[in-house]
Protein backbone atom coordinates (compact mmCIF):
# COMPACT_ATOMS: atom_id res chain seq x y z
CA UNK A 1 0.00 0.00 0.00
CA UNK A 2 1.42 3.12 -1.31
CA UNK A 3 1.57 6.47 1.45
CA UNK A 4 -1.05 8.15 -1.09
CA UNK A 5 -3.68 4.76 -0.21
CA UNK A 6 -2.71 5.14 3.72
CA UNK A 7 -3.81 9.09 3.48
CA UNK A 8 -6.87 8.14 1.44
CA UNK A 9 -8.14 5.54 3.79
CA UNK A 10 -7.45 8.07 7.25
CA UNK A 11 -9.65 10.59 4.86
CA UNK A 12 -12.30 8.37 4.22
CA UNK A 13 -12.60 6.62 7.89
CA UNK A 14 -12.88 10.82 8.80
CA UNK A 15 -15.60 11.24 6.42
CA UNK A 16 -17.78 8.41 7.92
CA UNK A 17 -16.63 9.22 11.47
CA UNK A 18 -18.08 13.06 10.95
CA UNK A 19 -21.80 12.42 10.68
CA UNK A 20 -22.11 10.01 13.59
CA UNK A 21 -19.83 13.33 15.38
CA UNK A 22 -22.32 15.46 14.71
CA UNK A 23 -25.13 14.35 17.19
CA UNK A 24 -23.05 13.78 19.88
CA UNK A 25 -21.62 17.38 19.64
CA UNK A 26 -25.45 18.98 19.15
CA UNK A 27 -26.10 17.07 22.20
CA UNK A 28 -23.23 17.70 24.06
CA UNK A 29 -23.75 21.32 23.29
CA UNK A 30 -27.18 21.48 24.62
CA UNK A 31 -26.34 19.51 27.63
CA UNK A 32 -23.85 22.31 28.69
CA UNK A 33 -26.41 24.93 27.79
CA UNK A 34 -29.01 23.21 29.97
CA UNK A 35 -26.04 22.24 33.05
CA UNK A 36 -25.50 26.25 32.94
CA UNK A 37 -28.58 27.13 33.53
CA UNK A 38 -29.22 24.04 36.27
CA UNK A 39 -26.18 25.00 37.75
CA UNK A 40 -27.00 29.01 38.53
CA UNK A 41 -30.83 29.54 38.61
CA UNK A 42 -32.51 29.52 41.99
CA UNK A 43 -35.33 27.22 42.68
CA UNK A 44 -38.48 28.21 40.82
CA UNK A 45 -42.05 28.24 42.16
CA UNK A 46 -43.48 24.84 41.17
CA UNK A 47 -40.11 23.38 41.81
CA UNK A 48 -39.61 24.26 45.37
CA UNK A 49 -43.42 22.31 45.84
CA UNK A 50 -42.42 19.16 44.28
CA UNK A 51 -38.85 18.82 45.86
CA UNK A 52 -38.50 15.60 47.82
CA UNK A 53 -42.26 14.53 47.72
CA UNK A 54 -40.95 11.75 46.22
CA UNK A 55 -38.60 10.40 49.05
CA UNK A 56 -41.84 10.92 51.68
CA UNK A 57 -44.40 8.83 49.40
CA UNK A 58 -41.41 6.14 48.79
CA UNK A 59 -41.24 5.84 52.75
CA UNK A 60 -44.63 6.34 53.98
CA UNK A 61 -47.24 5.05 50.68
CA UNK A 62 -49.25 7.85 51.88
CA UNK A 63 -51.07 9.27 48.88
CA UNK A 64 -53.37 11.20 50.82
CA UNK A 65 -51.02 14.55 50.42
CA UNK A 66 -51.85 17.35 48.70
CA UNK A 67 -49.14 17.00 46.19
CA UNK A 68 -50.46 13.60 45.06
CA UNK A 69 -54.59 15.04 44.47
CA UNK A 70 -52.70 17.69 42.17
CA UNK A 71 -50.64 15.74 40.15
CA UNK A 72 -49.75 11.75 39.70
CA UNK A 73 -46.45 10.74 41.24
CA UNK A 74 -43.80 10.19 38.22
CA UNK A 75 -42.27 13.32 38.66
CA UNK A 76 -42.00 13.07 42.30
CA UNK A 77 -40.21 10.20 42.13
CA UNK A 78 -37.70 10.96 38.98
CA UNK A 79 -36.71 14.39 41.25
CA UNK A 80 -36.25 12.29 44.11
CA UNK A 81 -34.09 9.70 42.72
CA UNK A 82 -30.18 11.14 43.25
CA UNK A 83 -31.64 12.62 46.30
CA UNK A 84 -32.32 9.99 47.73
CA UNK A 85 -29.12 8.95 47.67
CA UNK A 86 -27.65 12.19 49.50
CA UNK A 87 -27.28 12.85 52.72
CA UNK A 88 -30.43 13.73 55.26
CA UNK A 89 -33.49 12.18 56.64
CA UNK A 90 -36.72 11.49 54.20
CA UNK A 91 -38.97 13.36 56.58
CA UNK A 92 -37.66 16.51 56.25
CA UNK A 93 -40.67 18.10 54.16
CA UNK A 94 -42.66 17.27 57.29
CA UNK A 95 -43.49 20.04 60.28
CA UNK A 96 -43.81 20.60 63.76
CA UNK A 97 -46.85 18.64 63.63
CA UNK A 98 -46.48 15.50 61.15
CA UNK A 99 -48.10 17.00 58.00
CA UNK A 100 -46.44 17.22 54.67
CA UNK A 101 -46.48 20.95 54.15
CA UNK A 102 -47.29 22.54 50.47
CA UNK A 103 -43.56 23.74 50.37
CA UNK A 104 -41.72 20.81 51.54
CA UNK A 105 -38.97 21.55 49.40
CA UNK A 106 -37.68 23.75 51.51
CA UNK A 107 -37.03 21.32 54.35
CA UNK A 108 -34.89 19.49 52.03
CA UNK A 109 -33.18 22.28 50.50
CA UNK A 110 -31.83 23.94 53.88
CA UNK A 111 -31.86 21.46 56.28
CA UNK A 112 -30.53 18.01 53.88
CA UNK A 113 -26.98 18.87 55.70
CA UNK A 114 -26.05 20.10 51.90
CA UNK A 115 -25.96 23.68 50.53
CA UNK A 116 -28.98 24.06 48.49
CA UNK A 117 -27.58 24.45 45.27
CA UNK A 118 -26.05 21.18 45.77
CA UNK A 119 -29.81 20.06 46.49
CA UNK A 120 -30.82 21.76 43.37
CA UNK A 121 -28.62 20.03 41.57
CA UNK A 122 -29.52 17.06 42.56
CA UNK A 123 -33.00 16.80 42.02
CA UNK A 124 -32.36 18.46 38.47
CA UNK A 125 -29.71 16.00 37.44
CA UNK A 126 -31.98 13.09 35.99
CA UNK A 127 -34.02 15.88 33.56
CA UNK A 128 -30.48 16.36 32.21
CA UNK A 129 -30.29 12.74 31.70
CA UNK A 130 -33.80 12.57 30.11
CA UNK A 131 -32.74 15.34 27.74
CA UNK A 132 -30.14 13.68 26.44
CA UNK A 133 -32.25 10.85 25.87
CA UNK A 134 -35.11 13.10 24.31
CA UNK A 135 -32.80 14.23 21.79
CA UNK A 136 -31.38 10.64 20.43
CA UNK A 137 -34.64 9.53 19.78
CA UNK A 138 -35.74 12.59 18.18
CA UNK A 139 -32.42 12.36 16.14
CA UNK A 140 -33.34 8.61 15.26
CA UNK A 141 -36.92 9.22 14.25
CA UNK A 142 -35.83 11.91 11.61
CA UNK A 143 -33.41 9.61 10.60
CA UNK A 144 -35.54 6.98 9.81
CA UNK A 145 -37.89 8.97 7.85
CA UNK A 146 -35.97 11.83 5.88
CA UNK A 147 -32.33 10.82 6.41
CA UNK A 148 -29.69 12.51 8.25
CA UNK A 149 -29.54 16.11 6.98
CA UNK A 150 -33.44 16.09 8.68
CA UNK A 151 -32.25 14.52 11.73
CA UNK A 152 -29.35 17.07 12.29
CA UNK A 153 -31.56 19.77 11.92
CA UNK A 154 -34.43 18.53 13.96
CA UNK A 155 -31.70 17.57 16.64
CA UNK A 156 -30.09 21.13 16.52
CA UNK A 157 -33.43 22.87 16.89
CA UNK A 158 -34.07 21.13 19.63
CA UNK A 159 -30.65 21.45 21.35
CA UNK A 160 -31.28 24.99 20.73
CA UNK A 161 -34.78 25.80 22.02
CA UNK A 162 -34.97 28.24 25.24
CA UNK A 163 -38.56 26.88 26.58
CA UNK A 164 -36.61 23.14 26.29
CA UNK A 165 -34.02 23.84 28.37
CA UNK A 166 -35.51 26.09 30.72
CA UNK A 167 -38.09 23.65 31.58
CA UNK A 168 -35.36 20.43 30.93
CA UNK A 169 -33.15 22.58 33.44
CA UNK A 170 -35.57 22.35 36.72
CA UNK A 171 -37.56 19.87 38.63
CA UNK A 172 -41.01 19.51 36.81
CA UNK A 173 -43.42 17.70 35.61
CA UNK A 174 -43.96 19.27 31.78
CA UNK A 175 -40.20 18.30 30.10
CA UNK A 176 -41.13 14.72 31.65
CA UNK A 177 -44.49 14.80 30.12
CA UNK A 178 -42.49 16.17 27.15
CA UNK A 179 -40.15 12.66 27.06
CA UNK A 180 -42.38 10.02 27.84
CA UNK A 181 -45.02 11.28 25.52
CA UNK A 182 -42.45 11.50 22.37
CA UNK A 183 -40.96 7.93 23.49
CA UNK A 184 -44.52 6.17 23.70
CA UNK A 185 -45.29 7.42 20.55
CA UNK A 186 -41.58 6.68 18.78
CA UNK A 187 -42.48 3.22 20.68
CA UNK A 188 -45.42 2.61 18.69
CA UNK A 189 -44.28 4.00 15.67
CA UNK A 190 -41.58 0.94 15.70
CA UNK A 191 -43.95 -1.35 16.95
CA UNK A 192 -46.09 -1.01 14.07
CA UNK A 193 -43.39 -1.05 11.72
CA UNK A 194 -41.40 -4.12 12.82
CA UNK A 195 -43.36 -5.71 15.09
CA UNK A 196 -42.81 -7.60 18.32
CA UNK A 197 -45.05 -8.41 21.25
CA UNK A 198 -42.04 -6.59 23.68
CA UNK A 199 -42.40 -3.31 21.86
CA UNK A 200 -46.28 -3.31 21.98
CA UNK A 201 -45.42 -4.22 25.90
CA UNK A 202 -42.97 -1.35 26.04
CA UNK A 203 -46.03 0.81 24.22
CA UNK A 204 -48.29 0.40 27.34
CA UNK A 205 -45.70 0.76 29.98
CA UNK A 206 -44.36 4.18 28.36
CA UNK A 207 -48.33 5.49 28.21
CA UNK A 208 -49.27 4.28 32.08
CA UNK A 209 -45.70 6.64 32.71
CA UNK A 210 -46.98 9.17 30.74
CA UNK A 211 -50.17 9.06 32.54
CA UNK A 212 -48.49 9.20 35.83
CA UNK A 213 -46.10 12.27 34.77
CA UNK A 214 -49.39 14.92 33.92
CA UNK A 215 -53.13 14.44 33.69
CA UNK A 216 -52.60 15.40 29.97
CA UNK A 217 -51.35 11.95 29.51
CA UNK A 218 -55.06 10.84 29.26
CA UNK A 219 -54.84 12.42 25.38
CA UNK A 220 -53.00 8.66 24.62
CA UNK A 221 -55.95 6.66 24.97
CA UNK A 222 -57.55 8.11 21.74
CA UNK A 223 -54.01 9.06 19.76
CA UNK A 224 -51.95 5.70 20.12
CA UNK A 225 -54.97 3.57 19.14
CA UNK A 226 -55.65 5.99 15.93
CA UNK A 227 -52.36 6.13 15.02
CA UNK A 228 -52.03 2.26 15.45
CA UNK A 229 -55.15 1.97 13.38
CA UNK A 230 -53.44 4.69 10.23
CA UNK A 231 -50.14 2.19 10.31
CA UNK A 232 -52.98 -0.49 9.78
CA UNK A 233 -55.14 1.03 7.13
CA UNK A 234 -51.04 1.94 5.66
CA UNK A 235 -49.79 -1.75 5.87
CA UNK A 236 -52.82 -2.60 3.83
CA UNK A 237 -51.94 -0.41 1.08
CA UNK A 238 -48.49 -1.73 0.75
CA UNK A 239 -47.00 1.67 1.92
CA UNK A 240 -45.77 0.56 5.60
CA UNK A 241 -43.09 -2.13 6.15
CA UNK A 242 -44.48 -4.48 8.68
CA UNK A 243 -48.21 -6.04 7.67
CA UNK A 244 -50.00 -6.59 10.93
CA UNK A 245 -54.00 -8.52 10.95
CA UNK A 246 -56.67 -6.37 12.75
CA UNK A 247 -57.14 -8.88 15.15
CA UNK A 248 -54.26 -9.14 16.11
CA UNK A 249 -53.27 -5.37 16.57
CA UNK A 250 -56.48 -5.18 18.39
CA UNK A 251 -54.75 -7.89 20.95
CA UNK A 252 -51.91 -5.85 21.08
CA UNK A 253 -53.39 -2.57 21.67
CA UNK A 254 -55.29 -4.24 24.66
CA UNK A 255 -52.10 -5.76 25.95
CA UNK A 256 -50.51 -2.39 25.98
CA UNK A 257 -53.90 -1.02 27.67
CA UNK A 258 -53.56 -3.58 30.39
CA UNK A 259 -49.90 -2.79 30.84
CA UNK A 260 -50.57 1.01 30.81
CA UNK A 261 -53.32 0.54 33.47
CA UNK A 262 -50.50 -1.71 35.23
CA UNK A 263 -48.20 0.33 35.18
CA UNK A 264 -50.32 3.45 36.70
CA UNK A 265 -51.59 1.49 39.81
CA UNK A 266 -47.90 0.31 40.53
CA UNK A 267 -47.56 4.44 40.36
CA UNK A 268 -49.29 4.44 42.95
CA UNK A 269 -48.50 1.41 45.14
CA UNK A 270 -52.14 0.29 44.22
CA UNK A 271 -53.27 2.59 46.87
CA UNK A 272 -56.79 2.92 46.99
CA UNK A 273 -59.82 4.40 48.02
CA UNK A 274 -63.04 3.68 48.92
CA UNK A 275 -65.51 4.80 45.96
CA UNK A 276 -68.08 6.12 48.50
CA UNK A 277 -68.60 6.07 52.28
CA UNK A 278 -71.47 5.60 54.69
CA UNK A 279 -72.14 9.02 54.70
CA UNK A 280 -71.94 9.47 50.29
CA UNK A 281 -73.64 6.32 49.17
CA UNK A 282 -77.04 6.73 47.15
CA UNK A 283 -79.21 4.63 49.81
CA UNK A 284 -82.44 5.67 48.12
CA UNK A 285 -81.36 3.98 44.69
CA UNK A 286 -79.50 0.90 46.27
CA UNK A 287 -83.05 0.20 48.56
CA UNK A 288 -84.89 1.05 45.17
CA UNK A 289 -83.28 -1.15 43.16
CA UNK A 290 -82.46 -4.21 45.52
CA UNK A 291 -84.00 -3.35 49.03
CA UNK A 292 -86.90 -5.56 47.73
CA UNK A 293 -84.57 -8.71 48.30
CA UNK A 294 -84.06 -8.42 51.88
CA UNK A 295 -81.68 -6.58 53.96
CA UNK A 296 -78.79 -8.92 53.71
CA UNK A 297 -78.71 -8.46 49.85
CA UNK A 298 -78.99 -4.74 50.56
CA UNK A 299 -75.99 -4.48 52.83
CA UNK A 300 -73.87 -6.67 50.59
CA UNK A 301 -74.38 -3.93 47.94
CA UNK A 302 -73.81 -1.48 50.65
CA UNK A 303 -70.24 -2.95 51.33
CA UNK A 304 -69.60 -3.23 47.84
CA UNK A 305 -70.01 0.39 46.93
CA UNK A 306 -67.89 1.03 49.91
CA UNK A 307 -64.94 -0.92 48.53
CA UNK A 308 -61.79 0.64 47.93
CA UNK A 309 -61.19 1.04 44.16
CA UNK A 310 -57.13 1.02 42.86
CA UNK A 311 -56.32 3.90 40.84
CA UNK A 312 -59.22 6.10 42.77
CA UNK A 313 -56.73 8.67 43.26
CA UNK A 314 -55.97 9.00 39.76
CA UNK A 315 -59.75 9.70 38.89
CA UNK A 316 -60.14 12.21 41.36
CA UNK A 317 -56.63 14.04 40.18
CA UNK A 318 -57.94 14.04 36.54
CA UNK A 319 -61.23 15.33 37.58
CA UNK A 320 -59.27 18.42 39.73
CA UNK A 321 -57.21 19.34 36.86
CA UNK A 322 -59.86 19.60 34.39
CA UNK A 323 -61.94 21.71 36.53
CA UNK A 324 -58.52 23.90 37.43
CA UNK A 325 -58.33 24.22 33.41
CA UNK A 326 -62.31 25.04 32.99
CA UNK A 327 -63.00 27.11 35.84
CA UNK A 328 -59.92 29.98 34.67
CA UNK A 329 -56.20 30.78 36.36
CA UNK A 330 -55.06 34.22 36.59
CA UNK A 331 -52.77 34.93 33.52
CA UNK A 332 -50.80 37.50 31.87
CA UNK A 333 -50.60 38.55 27.86
CA UNK A 334 -49.88 41.60 26.23
CA UNK A 335 -49.95 43.73 29.30
CA UNK A 336 -53.58 42.19 30.30
CA UNK A 337 -54.22 40.66 33.46
CA UNK A 338 -56.95 38.02 33.50
CA UNK A 339 -58.46 34.49 34.50
CA UNK A 340 -60.82 33.90 31.96
CA UNK A 341 -58.53 32.60 29.14
CA UNK A 342 -57.59 33.74 25.48
CA UNK A 343 -57.50 31.39 22.75
CA UNK A 344 -55.06 32.73 21.02
CA UNK A 345 -52.31 32.46 24.28
CA UNK A 346 -50.33 29.75 23.03
CA UNK A 347 -49.47 31.25 19.78
CA UNK A 348 -48.68 34.61 20.83
CA UNK A 349 -46.43 33.41 23.97
CA UNK A 350 -44.97 31.05 21.27
CA UNK A 351 -44.21 33.87 19.16
CA UNK A 352 -42.36 35.57 21.70
CA UNK A 353 -40.22 33.00 23.09
CA UNK A 354 -39.34 31.24 20.12
CA UNK A 355 -36.24 32.16 18.66
CA UNK A 356 -36.82 33.53 15.32
CA UNK A 357 -35.13 31.30 13.47
CA UNK A 358 -37.02 28.39 14.52
CA UNK A 359 -40.18 30.19 14.28
CA UNK A 360 -39.49 30.45 10.11
CA UNK A 361 -38.58 26.89 10.38
CA UNK A 362 -41.14 25.84 12.09
CA UNK A 363 -43.40 27.51 9.45
CA UNK A 364 -41.23 26.44 6.81
CA UNK A 365 -41.73 23.17 7.84
CA UNK A 366 -45.60 22.84 8.28
CA UNK A 367 -46.16 24.22 4.93
CA UNK A 368 -43.96 21.93 3.63
CA UNK A 369 -45.68 18.98 5.19
CA UNK A 370 -49.13 20.37 4.31
CA UNK A 371 -47.95 20.62 0.80
CA UNK A 372 -47.23 17.02 0.91
CA UNK A 373 -49.99 16.02 2.86
CA UNK A 374 -52.10 17.55 -0.17
CA UNK A 375 -50.18 16.51 -3.07
CA UNK A 376 -50.09 12.63 -1.51
CA UNK A 377 -54.11 12.72 -1.13
CA UNK A 378 -54.59 13.62 -4.56
CA UNK A 379 -52.31 11.30 -5.95
CA UNK A 380 -52.72 8.91 -3.25
CA UNK A 381 -49.59 8.33 -2.48
CA UNK A 382 -49.88 7.16 1.25
CA UNK A 383 -46.46 6.61 1.80
CA UNK A 384 -45.73 10.35 1.26
CA UNK A 385 -48.73 11.44 4.07
CA UNK A 386 -47.92 8.58 6.71
CA UNK A 387 -45.23 10.31 8.70
CA UNK A 388 -47.06 14.09 8.38
CA UNK A 389 -50.15 12.33 10.46
CA UNK A 390 -47.44 10.85 12.43
CA UNK A 391 -46.16 13.76 13.15
CA UNK A 392 -49.09 16.16 13.13
CA UNK A 393 -51.78 14.60 14.73
CA UNK A 394 -49.84 14.47 18.83
CA UNK A 395 -49.58 18.19 17.88
CA UNK A 396 -53.18 18.45 17.08
CA UNK A 397 -54.04 16.32 20.44
CA UNK A 398 -52.48 18.96 22.42
CA UNK A 399 -52.36 21.94 21.28
CA UNK A 400 -56.21 22.62 19.76
CA UNK A 401 -57.54 21.55 23.22
CA UNK A 402 -55.68 23.82 25.11
CA UNK A 403 -56.56 27.11 23.12
CA UNK A 404 -59.82 27.60 24.35
CA UNK A 405 -58.74 26.48 28.10
CA UNK A 406 -58.73 28.78 31.18
CA UNK A 407 -55.36 27.67 32.54
CA UNK A 408 -53.11 29.90 29.89
CA UNK A 409 -49.72 29.57 32.82
CA UNK A 410 -47.14 29.33 30.48
CA UNK A 411 -46.31 27.71 27.25
CA UNK A 412 -44.79 24.73 29.24
CA UNK A 413 -48.16 23.27 29.40
CA UNK A 414 -48.02 22.80 25.67
CA UNK A 415 -44.52 21.68 25.41
CA UNK A 416 -45.08 18.21 24.39
CA UNK A 417 -45.89 19.64 20.90
CA UNK A 418 -42.24 21.19 20.53
CA UNK A 419 -40.53 17.56 19.28
CA UNK A 420 -42.77 17.33 16.53
CA UNK A 421 -42.80 20.96 15.48
CA UNK A 422 -38.75 19.96 15.28
CA UNK A 423 -39.83 17.21 13.70
CA UNK A 424 -41.57 18.75 11.11
CA UNK A 425 -38.90 21.74 10.55
CA UNK A 426 -36.85 18.74 10.15
CA UNK A 427 -38.21 17.95 7.20
CA UNK A 428 -37.31 20.94 5.02
CA UNK A 429 -33.40 19.93 5.06
CA UNK A 430 -34.72 16.28 3.05
CA UNK A 431 -36.65 18.42 0.76
CA UNK A 432 -34.04 20.83 -0.31
CA UNK A 433 -32.63 19.37 -3.78
CA UNK A 434 -28.88 18.82 -3.85
CA UNK A 435 -26.75 22.05 -3.68
CA UNK A 436 -24.95 22.32 -7.06
CA UNK A 437 -21.96 24.65 -7.00
CA UNK A 438 -20.36 24.41 -3.70
CA UNK A 439 -17.82 26.15 -4.38
CA UNK A 440 -19.00 29.24 -5.75
CA UNK A 441 -20.34 31.42 -2.28
CA UNK A 442 -22.72 33.28 -4.02
CA UNK A 443 -24.32 30.35 -6.05
CA UNK A 444 -28.42 30.50 -5.65
CA UNK A 445 -28.72 26.73 -4.88
CA UNK A 446 -25.84 26.96 -2.16
CA UNK A 447 -27.66 29.99 -0.34
CA UNK A 448 -30.99 27.94 -0.24
CA UNK A 449 -29.23 24.53 0.58
CA UNK A 450 -27.90 26.94 3.58
CA UNK A 451 -30.51 28.66 4.41
CA UNK A 452 -32.22 26.21 7.16
CA UNK A 453 -29.00 25.96 8.97
CA UNK A 454 -28.72 30.24 8.55
CA UNK A 455 -31.58 29.98 10.49
CA UNK A 456 -30.11 27.62 13.02
CA UNK A 457 -27.19 30.00 13.42
CA UNK A 458 -29.05 33.06 13.75
CA UNK A 459 -31.94 31.14 16.87
CA UNK A 460 -28.10 29.68 18.45
CA UNK A 461 -26.32 33.16 18.65
CA UNK A 462 -30.14 34.49 20.04
CA UNK A 463 -30.54 32.04 22.29
CA UNK A 464 -26.66 31.97 23.74
CA UNK A 465 -26.72 35.90 24.09
CA UNK A 466 -29.53 35.40 26.45
CA UNK A 467 -28.26 32.16 28.41
CA UNK A 468 -28.73 30.84 31.45
CA UNK A 469 -31.80 32.92 32.00
CA UNK A 470 -33.86 31.19 29.45
CA UNK A 471 -36.95 30.99 31.82
CA UNK A 472 -37.47 34.75 30.66
CA UNK A 473 -36.15 34.37 27.17
CA UNK A 474 -37.64 36.66 24.55
CA UNK A 475 -37.04 36.87 21.02
CA UNK A 476 -35.64 40.17 19.22
CA UNK A 477 -38.71 40.77 17.49
CA UNK A 478 -40.72 41.58 20.64
CA UNK A 479 -37.69 43.49 22.30
CA UNK A 480 -35.62 41.45 24.07
CA UNK A 481 -36.05 39.84 27.58
CA UNK A 482 -35.83 43.07 29.04
CA UNK A 483 -39.24 44.04 27.32
CA UNK A 484 -40.44 40.37 27.88
CA UNK A 485 -42.31 41.38 31.26
CA UNK A 486 -44.70 43.95 28.87
CA UNK A 487 -45.88 40.86 26.96
CA UNK A 488 -45.78 37.68 29.11
CA UNK A 489 -45.38 36.47 32.70
CA UNK A 490 -45.47 33.86 35.33
CA UNK A 491 -43.80 30.57 34.01
CA UNK A 492 -42.98 32.73 30.56
CA UNK A 493 -41.11 35.01 32.39
CA UNK A 494 -40.38 35.22 36.18
CA UNK A 495 -41.06 31.64 38.16
CA UNK A 496 -38.67 32.74 41.08
CA UNK A 497 -35.25 31.77 39.64
CA UNK A 498 -33.28 35.14 40.15
CA UNK A 499 -33.18 34.74 43.98
CA UNK A 500 -29.07 34.30 43.26
CA UNK A 501 -28.57 36.78 41.55
CA UNK A 502 -30.42 39.25 43.79
CA UNK A 503 -28.05 38.49 46.63
CA UNK A 504 -24.90 38.55 44.25
CA UNK A 505 -26.07 41.87 43.22
CA UNK A 506 -26.72 43.32 46.62
CA UNK A 507 -23.35 42.16 47.62
CA UNK A 508 -22.08 43.93 44.86
CA UNK A 509 -23.94 46.74 45.54
CA UNK A 510 -22.78 46.78 49.08
CA UNK A 511 -26.28 46.27 50.34
CA UNK A 512 -25.45 42.68 51.29
CA UNK A 513 -25.85 43.60 55.08
CA UNK A 514 -29.02 46.14 54.84
CA UNK A 515 -32.72 45.42 55.41
CA UNK A 516 -34.52 45.60 51.89
CA UNK A 517 -38.17 45.82 51.62
CA UNK A 518 -38.90 42.79 49.58
CA UNK A 519 -42.08 41.28 47.32
CA UNK A 520 -40.46 37.52 45.99
CA UNK A 521 -42.85 35.89 43.84
CA UNK A 522 -41.14 32.41 44.33
CA UNK A 523 -40.59 29.00 46.38
CA UNK A 524 -37.42 29.63 48.02
CA UNK A 525 -36.78 31.63 51.04
CA UNK A 526 -35.30 34.72 50.67
CA UNK A 527 -34.07 34.82 54.31
CA UNK A 528 -32.01 31.61 53.39
CA UNK A 529 -30.38 32.79 51.21
CA UNK A 530 -29.02 35.75 53.41
CA UNK A 531 -31.36 38.28 52.26
CA UNK A 532 -32.35 40.24 54.87
CA UNK A 533 -35.79 41.68 54.27
CA UNK A 534 -39.49 42.58 55.53
CA UNK A 535 -42.20 42.19 53.34
CA UNK A 536 -42.83 45.16 50.48
CA UNK A 537 -46.24 47.08 51.64
CA UNK A 538 -48.61 48.11 49.56
CA UNK A 539 -48.04 51.80 50.13
CA UNK A 540 -45.10 53.92 49.37
CA UNK A 541 -42.06 53.48 51.60
CA UNK A 542 -38.47 54.66 51.88
CA UNK A 543 -35.73 52.26 51.37
CA UNK A 544 -34.59 49.83 49.29
CA UNK A 545 -37.44 48.06 47.82
CA UNK A 546 -37.35 44.83 45.45
CA UNK A 547 -40.52 43.21 43.39
CA UNK A 548 -41.03 40.43 41.94
CA UNK A 549 -42.14 41.30 38.00
CA UNK A 550 -45.40 39.22 38.68
CA UNK A 551 -46.41 41.32 41.35
CA UNK A 552 -45.99 44.13 39.48
CA UNK A 553 -47.63 42.58 37.19
CA UNK A 554 -50.55 42.04 39.48
CA UNK A 555 -50.53 38.56 39.39
CA UNK A 556 -51.62 36.29 42.58
CA UNK A 557 -52.07 39.20 44.83
CA UNK A 558 -54.98 39.58 46.92
CA UNK A 559 -55.36 43.08 45.23
CA UNK A 560 -53.94 43.67 41.55
CA UNK A 561 -53.03 47.26 42.49
CA UNK A 562 -50.86 46.40 45.16
CA UNK A 563 -48.05 47.62 43.62
CA UNK A 564 -49.05 50.18 41.10
CA UNK A 565 -47.14 52.56 43.04
CA UNK A 566 -43.66 51.49 42.04
CA UNK A 567 -45.09 51.10 38.04
CA UNK A 568 -44.40 54.45 37.02
CA UNK A 569 -40.77 54.74 38.51
CA UNK A 570 -37.69 53.29 36.60
CA UNK A 571 -35.50 50.63 38.99
CA UNK A 572 -32.08 50.92 39.42
CA UNK A 573 -31.56 47.55 38.37
CA UNK A 574 -33.32 44.37 36.51
CA UNK A 575 -31.99 41.53 38.22
CA UNK A 576 -32.26 38.78 36.05
CA UNK A 577 -35.06 40.83 33.81
CA UNK A 578 -37.41 39.32 36.78
CA UNK A 579 -36.55 41.60 40.10
CA UNK A 580 -36.80 45.17 39.60
CA UNK A 581 -34.45 46.55 42.11
CA UNK A 582 -35.48 50.65 43.40
CA UNK A 583 -33.48 52.80 45.64
CA UNK A 584 -35.97 54.80 47.22
CA UNK A 585 -34.12 56.38 49.79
Amino acid sequence: MTHADGHARVRKGAARATPRLIPILFLLLGFVLLMWSASTQAGTYDEVTFLGVGRYLWHTGDFDIQHARFHPPLMYYVNSIFLELGPGRWDLGLDETGHFTYFAGRGYLYHSGLDPDAVLLLVRYPFALLFVLLGAVLHRWARDVHGPRAAHLTLALYVLSPTVLAHASIAGNDFLLTTTYVLTLFTLWEATRRGGLWRWALVGVLAGLTMLTKATGVVLWALVPTLALWSWWLARRGVWPHVLSFGKMALNLLLGAMLAILTLMVGYGFHSLPAMTPATRPHRIIDLLVGWLGPTVRNVVYTWVEHPIPGYRYVTMLKRQFGHVTGGHEAYLLGEHYTDGRWYFFPVAMSIKTPLGTLLLWLWGVIHSLRVAVQGLARQQWRAVGWVVWWSLPIAVIFLPAMPGSANMGVRLILPVYPFLFLLAGSVGAALPKAKGMGRPLSLSTIVHLLPWLLVLASAISVVNQAPRYLSYVNEAWGGPDQGWRYVGDSNYDWGQSLKELKAYLDARGWGDEEIYLAYFGGELPAARGIRYRPAPCTPVRGIVVVSVTYLQGLYLDDSRCYAWLRDKEPVARVGHTLWVYDLR
